[in-house]
């Protein structure tokens, strides 16, 4: 259940759309944020009621400005790739 922290810049929106998927494109997550008027850094742990990111396996996640209070498709957005995986104790 990993935590993301996303640096948002002030803007007119309210709400953010924060979404998590497989690599098949299947949705594991998806939630409205409240965006500060102010901008600065929000802040996303998936919750302990959602299944935990399977090892080895790349999810894409995105956030998208609610400009307006809906999603366009110039609205404003990040994403990345994240991968759970094994620690090693071994040095």
């Amino acid at each position: 259940h990993p935590t993301f922290l996303m640096y948002v810049p002030p803007s007119s929106a309210e709400k953010a759309f924060f979404s998590i998927k497989n690599t098949k494109g299947q949705v594991h997550h998806r939630q409205l944020l409240t965006v500060p008027k102010q901008g600065g850094i929000l802040r996303l742990t998936l919750p302990k009621s959602v299944a935990p990111l399977a090892m080895n396996q790349s999810y894409e996640w995105g956030v998208v400005l609610m400009c307006g209070g809906r999603l366009r498709p110039d609205s404003p957005f990040a994403s990345g790739w994240i991968q759970r995986i094994q620690l090693t104790t071994k040095v």
